[in-house]
């Protein structure tokens, strides 16, 4: 009777230690990353700035790097050039005002369900005042 409550310890430390690799098995919680190229960058903010300004961006398109389960990522791959689900918004307010420099701002990033991107990115532009407005 003594030898088997010796025993119960080391069985228990092994049906855990059994668990937890299956449950990892089973629910693959793996992250996997894939660059994307020449996101297109969105302009959006309050129609009374845009209609008034013209946005001069630095750069059109933006180089991202998407992480998310391997099973959304191996989605995101298979999907044609251009649909990858991503995008990327600058956000224009009415607190912004043209400038002779760039003004440098984070952009925002709308992603497929269980993705992120996990850096920030700014974006230089500039706010050119409209002809005849």
């Amino acid at each position: 009777m003594l030898d088997r409550l010796k025993s119960l310890p080391l069985t228990i430390l092994l049906t855990l230690l059994i668990w937890i690799y299956a449950e990892s098995q089973s629910n693959p919680t793996h992250n996997a990353s894939i660059v994307l190229n020449n996101v297109p960058v969105l302009i959006s903010g309050p129609p009374e700035v845009l209609s008034r300004y013209q946005i001069v961006l630095e750069n059109r398109s933006v180089r991202v790097t998407l992480t998310g389960s391997q099973d959304e990522i191996n989605l995101i791959r298979n999907r044609l050039p251009g649909q990858s689900g991503v995008y990327a918004y600058l956000d224009i307010s009415s607190l912004d005002h043209p400038t002779v420099n760039d003004i440098f701002k984070p952009l925002r990033f709308v992603t497929p369900p269980n993705t992120t991107v996990p850096e920030t990115l700014d974006i230089g532009f500039r706010l050119v005042e409209k002809s005849g407005t």
